[in-house]
């Protein structure tokens, strides 16, 4: 399977997404979202926590559930016209970390990474998004 946007909708859907107990990096409070980016496939799941205004980086967290968890820093930069469908996204991410004993599948995982942002799209609307660009920082395993 690949990774596609689900909108957080149903009360089973919002269940489901508070299990995983997000926080903010920012305010330490529970991260409530309408949407998130998943591989249901792969039991991966991908959201954006926030962050993102000025030179603050998004903070960014990738769940292998029952695994591990990937998190993630980085900045974007876009372009082009929203009413014509064809925003492009550049990503930098300066940061990627994860747990040592992920270190085997770290390849699949940073592919798994680059796929979720490709899935996410322009702010969480891959409807408008013509093409997203990932440069990605190496892999510091905690």
């Amino acid at each position: 399977m690949a990774f596609s946007l689900e909108m957080i909708q149903t009360p089973a859907q919002l269940t489901e997404f508070r299990s995983f107990a997000f926080k903010s990096p920012i305010t330490r409070k529970p991260v409530e979202k309408d949407r998130w980016v998943v591989d249901r496939g792969r039991d991966m799941y991908f959201v954006n926590l926030g962050g993102g205004s000025m030179e603050m980086p998004w903070f960014l967290v990738l769940v292998l559930k029952n695994v591990g968890v990937v998190r993630a820093e980085g900045l974007d930069r876009s372009a082009g016209e929203f009413d014509k469908k064809d925003i492009e996204v550049w990503w930098d991410i300066t940061k990627v970390s994860m747990e040592t004993a992920l270190r085997p599948r770290e390849t699949e995982i940073r592919q798994a990474l680059q796929d979720a942002l490709v899935a996410y799209g322009f702010l969480g609307d891959p409807g408008v998004t013509k093409a997203v660009h990932v440069k990605m920082a190496p892999t510091q395993f905690v």
